[in-house]
């Protein structure tokens, strides 16, 4: 598939991220929850490799260099993503307390509707 179908892809989900978790003042909780039990933590790695796996399976590299590269290092970053999340599920949990107090992920929220608004930029224009 073409690189653009891949930036909206990628453009829908980090837009509905990061405004979720700016609107919603109950995620911090939903995420500190969520990855504390085992088998949500799994789900979510699922969900991850959901996300990323057509990236990597059916990006074709056609396209603006610099964009084909984005799409790639998303897809690829995901997977690296859900192998860390089922192979040390500890040492993802041992990070809770840091990676997601309230500042941080409004921090990562920001850049997720960011990266989100700038992947629409580049698949429409």
């Amino acid at each position: 598939m073409d690189t653009i179908v891949f930036l909206k892809y990628i453009g829908f989900f980090y837009v509905f991220f990061g405004l979720s978790c700016l609107l919603n003042k109950k995620i911090h909780e939903i995420l500190i929850t969520l990855v504390k039990d085992d088998s949500q933590l799994w789900l979510m790695g699922m969900m991850t490799l959901i996300f990323s796996l057509p990236i990597v399976l059916f990006h074709n590299n056609n396209g603006d260099f610099y964009l084909v590269l984005f799409v790639t290092f998303v897809g690829w970053a995901g997977l690296l993503k859900t192998f860390f999340i089922w192979s040390f599920p500890g040492y993802v949990k041992s990070k809770v307390g840091t990676r997601f107090n309230l500042k941080n992920l409004k921090i990562r929220s920001v850049i997720a509707l960011v990266v989100g608004l700038l992947s629409f930029y580049f698949a429409y224009i």
